[in-house]
């Protein structure tokens, strides 16, 4: 969710707001698309109403894993990422700072669902456990960790997206 991404998303919500009448916007989102998702909330609260992420973790996180990787998709997502935002983050902390969702908890008023597979490859499950824990007791966020399940087991998750809540975990 660079800044560039961040406008674009912030153009078609009004759009979509302005010229169709479309009152509530929940974020949804897997992996990369999750971690976006909770970034745009951060920074534009006012504007969402819930986020549904699946397999997330911090920018910050992400990509200090992502850049360290031995997976050379991680790896090419680390330098687009640093591309799109114009730097690493230690060269433009600010932007980084300002979507992170571990330095922001108390901008994460909407209800947040956030699931993640326990033997995921890609995104370290302890990456997801310190959002959970960093908005424990909030009483807006679900976390549901899937047993066993990797990368994509937190896509299956069954989620009543009127209701924001989970319907039933996979077994």
């Amino acid at each position: 969710m660079s800044p560039a991404a961040t406008a674009d998303l912030t153009d078609l919500l009004g759009y979509c707001r302005d010229k169709m009448g479309c009152r509530r916007f929940v974020l949804l989102g897997g992996s990369g698309g999750a971690s976006s998702a909770l970034a745009y909330a951060v920074v534009h609260p006012e504007g969402i109403h819930g986020v549904i992420a699946m397999g997330a973790c911090d920018i910050r996180q992400r990509l200090d894993f992502a850049r360290k990787s031995d997976i050379p998709v991680l790896q090419r997502l680390a330098k687009t990422v640093f591309a799109a935002y114009g730097g690493a983050p230690e060269e433009q902390p600010d932007l980084y700072e300002a979507r992170s969702v571990l330095a922001h908890t108390d901008r994460l008023t909407m209800p947040v669902i956030l699931t993640m597979g326990e033997n995921d490859a890609l995104i370290p499950v302890a990456e997801s456990r310190k959002i959970a824990a960093a908005m424990k007791g909030k009483g807006n966020l679900v976390y549901h960790e899937i047993p066993k399940g990797d990368h994509d087991a937190a896509l299956w998750v069954d989620i009543d997206l009127e209701t924001l809540k989970i319907r039933k975990p996979p077994p």
